[in-house]
């Protein structure tokens, strides 16, 4: 276990060098506003005119080519806040060329022939886009959603100052920024697996041998002694859907079934609501199961005279040890809730295992153990 807490350790220290460089680039939608949209440049092409408090703007693309706006602006407490809104690139490309063409525009002398448009990209040297990261999951500050369509009319420019060239309509936007891959570590809990049936069924079979010679023994019922797990999670976000996984757990406490796991799963979230701060998924993976189980039944029954000088025999106890090791299939759902930078993952699993055979006290029994079945559980994940 310690080596494997070490790798997972190791593991995060090179997400730190190789995972925190700037996945993004400023884009110039046009020479006319260059990388930063200042005040100045907002009151003039009518940019972000919804947005109170408007300090400054940077648009940028991610490796994916999703491009967004990276908004400063001061809310009604006077509180200094970042957030992102999501474009669409022929959203852009239309109002690029209006900024470029800003005065024959309004005066209603220019003829709209832009279809796409290769925009100048630099690198962000300044760390303009620092706080990209943190304010992607603000969930865009409640600033509505951009429209699909860009409503232009040369009137509203030139006479209207409220008029918004950047068109943001009544509805709020859940940001999601394609900045992957993304790497989170946590911790949790979870039910445990257990074999109880197949104990409690060797241990009456046992006792039934000695009844058929004659002998009254009470039934000794097996009590599972396992608290639970606890977790360590490795979970990496490859794409906005599909993730890797590498759960470590162990027993919770002193038990007399000691049991370590490693699971290294992939899963597949699914776009079923309005908001991306609840995601349902749904994976598969392969499961491996360390087990140590010693357990003492204890009986201390004078049972039935073994011969007729009325002398009795005694039954002290049966025990049931040993050591093995499981390879299974785990299938798994769950949901995911995010609030940045935390994610807290409720979920249910299910494993079939390859049985583990033990020895029993009774003439050197093996005894197979099967512990396939469900567990359910919850992991609390930060992403760096």
């Amino acid at each position: 276990m310690k080596n494997i807490f070490f790798i997972l350790l190791l593991l995060i220290a090179i997400q730190q060098t190789c995972f925190t460089q700037s996945a993004f680039k400023i884009v110039i939608i046009s020479p006319g506003v260059g990388e930063i949209i200042d005040t100045s440049e907002r009151d003039y092409f009518h940019l972000f005119q919804t947005v109170k408090g408007f300090k400054q703007a940077v648009f940028f693309v991610d490796s994916s080519n999703s491009f967004y706006a990276f908004i400063n602006f001061t809310d009604s407490k006077g509180s200094n806040i970042d957030t992102v809104i999501k474009y669409n690139k022929s959203y852009l490309v239309r109002t690029s060329e209006i900024i470029d063409n800003f005065e024959q525009v309004t005066s209603g002398g220019y003829q709209f022939i832009r279809m796409d448009y290769d925009f100048p990209t630099v690198e962000d040297t300044n760390n303009l886009l620092s706080g990209v990261a943190a304010s992607s999951l603000v969930n865009n500050y409640n600033l509505p959603q951009v429209k699909e369509s860009l409503n232009y009319n040369k009137n509203n420019i030139s006479n209207s100052k409220n008029y918004d060239l950047l068109t943001l309509s009544d509805q709020k936007i859940n940001i999601d920024l394609d900045h992957y891959p993304q790497l989170g570590f946590g911790v949790g809990i979870s039910t445990a697996l257990n074999a109880s049936s197949e104990i409690n069924s060797a241990i009456s079979s046992i006792e039934e041998k000695y009844r058929s010679q004659g002998y009254s023994i009470k039934h000794n019922e097996y009590q599972l002694d396992v608290a639970g797990y606890l977790w360590l999670s490795l979970k990496v976000d490859i794409i906005k859907s599909v993730s890797i996984s590498l759960d470590v757990g162990s027993t919770l406490g002193q038990t007399d079934e000691g049991m370590n796991t490693i699971k290294l799963f992939g899963t597949y979230k699914f776009d079923l609501f309005d908001t991306k701060t609840v995601r349902p998924y749904g994976g598969a993976g392969i499961n491996c199961l360390f087990i140590s189980l010693n357990e003492n039944f204890n009986y201390y029954d004078r049972i039935t005279p073994i011969d007729t000088s009325g002398r009795y025999d005694y039954l002290s106890s049966i025990n049931i040890s040993g050591e093995g090791t499981s390879l299974g299939l785990n299938v798994t759902a769950g949901i995911d809730i995010y609030s940045s930078p935390i994610a807290l993952n409720l979920y249910a699993d299910y494993s079939v295992m390859n049985p583990i055979k033990v020895q029993t006290s009774d003439n050197n029994a093996e005894l197979s153990l099967n512990y396939s079945g469900f567990i359910i559980g919850a992991i609390l994940l930060v992403y760096f």
